[in-house]
């Protein structure tokens, strides 16, 4: 990196930080956590599959294997880039997927905005897009990439108090949750106390 790139990206990490943008626990994260949707991924096993399989009919098809070469191949079962599919595919059980959680995602689409923040878990990446463009890239906590710009940063501004504001209504539910368990499990010992010593 030469110098001068260093020097700007110094000053751009200052500005982030002014504007309180960098980190879950700024007001992308803010954004992320309490306005975003969790991202999934699903795959069985190792490798995605297509969840297509052949029915048990088709699978019992008795298939005419006379004819010209390309009648024949269009009789053969393959998948979509022309394989031969493997006998996992005629199954009569419904296959089993394994669903995690990979980051989280907001789209302001929905919202009127081009506007989509992005934080995968794995790279510890944040990333901000606006118009498709990058405009903000963070990786474990140092900023790779600021393009500041009023037209992406009124967008989160305007976003920040309501993502604010659903963080204070689901810490303060939080703590009533809390103190009701808390009061449960009293009164559970209590009756406890009552029914086995007869205090």
């Amino acid at each position: 990196m030469h110098e001068q790139e260093k020097r700007i990206k110094e000053q751009r990490t200052i500005e982030a930080n002014r504007k309180k943008l960098m980190g879950l626990d700024g007001k992308l994260g803010c954004i992320l956590k309490y306005l975003g949707e969790p991202l999934i991924r699903q795959d069985e096993g190792d490798w995605f599959h297509s969840s297509r399989y052949l029915d048990e009919e088709d699978s019992r098809r008795e298939t005419t294997w006379g004819g010209t070469p390309e009648e024949i191949i269009e009789q053969i079962p393959t998948d979509d880039w022309g394989d031969l599919l493997p006998d996992e595919c005629y199954r009569s059980q419904p296959v089993k997927y394994d669903t995690e959680e990979i980051g989280m995602v907001f789209d302001g689409l929905s919202s009127g905005m081009n506007l989509e923040i992005r934080y995968l878990k794995q790279d510890n990446l944040l990333t901000v897009k606006h118009e498709g463009r990058l405009v903000y890239r963070e990786v474990a906590g140092e900023l790779e990439a600021y393009v500041p710009a009023p037209q992406w940063e009124d967008m989160v501004n305007r976003l920040f108090p309501l993502a604010k504001k659903r963080e204070v209504t689901a810490i303060g539910e939080a703590v009533q949750q809390r103190r009701e368990k808390n009061r449960k499990d009293k009164l559970g010992f209590l009756e406890k106390l009552r029914t086995k010593w007869g205090i």
